[in-house]
């Protein structure tokens, strides 16, 4: 499709392209003909898909399993994660409290005066 819009674009640039006008003025009528005439043209001989990404011959492994979960194995372990998310936000808290409380017990140290 887009070798059909630009080849078929009217007031091309004489480049091909320009950064402000692109390649054209899209004319959606001769893209459609254009469009048309290539999908009527044989493809170009090159490789094949089964050349390509390989046939299933024998020894060749075949499509990957899917594999089913327990529900009730990743019920328990969300659980479990969500239990032990809560204590380290619990340890978390404790221990900042415990830093804050140590902080707010300590007198300030005396200031002396010194004679010179």
């Amino acid at each position: 499709m887009t070798q059909a819009l630009v080849s078929s674009a009217r007031h091309r640039p004489p480049a091909g392209y320009s950064p402000s006008t692109g390649f054209g003025e899209v004319n959606a009528g001769a893209a459609l003909a254009a469009a048309g005439r290539l999908a009527a043209q044989r493809p170009e001989a090159g490789l094949s898909a089964s050349a390509h990404f390989g046939s299933r011959g024998a020894g060749e492994p075949g499509p990957i399993p899917v594999v089913h979960r327990s529900y009730r194995k990743i019920v328990a372990l969300g659980v479990l994660a969500g239990v032990a998310a809560l204590g380290f936000l619990l340890a978390l808290t404790l221990l900042v409290a415990h830093v804050l409380r140590g902080r707010s017990r300590r007198a300030p140290e005396p200031v002396t005066e010194t004679s010179s």
